[in-house]
């Protein structure tokens, strides 16, 4: 399958070694860089809300 773009978000993200060994297995997607400590914690939130209201 062809993959347009990474989303690059979490603190791991931040591991130089790690984001380049992704966008080198993926050469032709575009990488997209979110907010490295909130991005996750926002999705939590809008988890937790769908679940518990």
């Amino acid at each position: 399958r062809e993959v347009g773009a990474l989303y690059f978000t979490g603190g791991s993200t931040g591991l130089a070694f790690l984001s380049g060994a992704l966008a080198g297995a993926f050469p032709d997607a575009q990488p997209v860089f979110g907010d490295r400590l909130a991005s996750v914690a926002t999705g939590l939130g809008i988890h937790a809300q769908r679940l518990f209201g």
